[in-house]
């Protein structure tokens, strides 16, 4: 699974220039949108109450249609991602890929060897 989420995204390049200002969003609950830029620009605080129901838009990678596909720009990613160092140019997709398949399989772990 590794290698197939992996190639899938491995031409994800961050810039950290830049921004996609027409991207559409969309629409994920508000207690996890913490640090995320809303189609207006507008950066989400956090928030404590967590409701499934309270749905706000973000942009997002999904979402981008027009300029360098490829391209990940600082709106596109949760500031609390950015905290890290993240080059000019790095290879985004790898990460992302790698990080996501780890930690489907610690959880899929996690599940089978979980305590009551």
């Amino acid at each position: 699974m590794n290698r197939q989420i992996t190639f899938l995204l491995n031409n994800y390049k961050f810039s950290a220039e830049g921004s996609d200002p027409n991207n559409e969003g969309l629409l994920i609950p508000r207690y996890v949108a913490t640090g995320r830029t809303a189609p207006n620009g507008k950066v989400y605080g956090d928030v404590v109450r967590q409701n499934e129901d309270d749905l706000v838009p973000v942009r997002s990678i999904v979402m981008k249609r027009e300029g360098d596909l490829d391209i990940i720009t600082p709106d596109l990613l949760s500031k609390n991602f950015l905290k890290t160092d993240t080059p000019d140019g790095s290879g985004l997709g790898l990460a992302a890929g790698s990080s996501f398949s780890e930690a489907t399989t610690q959880s899929i772990l996690g599940l089978k060897h979980g305590f009551d």
